[in-house]
């Protein structure tokens, strides 16, 4: 995840609702567009903070990382109670449905918790 940061941070700005709309319409895209695509959400998200993601190497996890890997983790075990919560504390309203949807779909395909 923190290499596709990189990335996505070096990447122009992206219309978020299409690019949902495209890879929930496509059913099974690569599990790196979903990654990408919830990194870009969860950094260009109104009223939003960004998202601090520490570069690939550190030994240490930001606030924003810890936060990520519980939703993630907590839709893998279906702790929906969990994943709402988490939501909920960081998400505005309009912005919960796609973060979903794309946490969804990366904790489905990557083993990464």
């Amino acid at each position: 995840m923190r290499l596709q940061n990189l990335r996505c941070r070096a990447a122009a700005r992206t219309d978020l609702h299409a690019l949902y709309t495209h890879l929930a319409a496509t059913g099974d895209a690569e599990p790196s567009a979903y990654i990408e695509a919830l990194l870009l959400t969860l950094a260009q998200a109104p009223g939003g903070h960004g998202l601090k993601l520490f570069r690939p190497g550190a030994t240490e996890t930001s606030f924003d990382e810890r936060w990520l890997l519980s939703l993630i983790a907590a839709l893998r075990r279906g702790d929906d109670a969990s994943a709402s919560f988490l939501l909920q504390s960081r998400i505005g309203r309009q912005d919960r449905r796609p973060v979903a949807f794309l946490a969804n779909r990366v904790a489905r395909h990557l083993d990464i918790v």
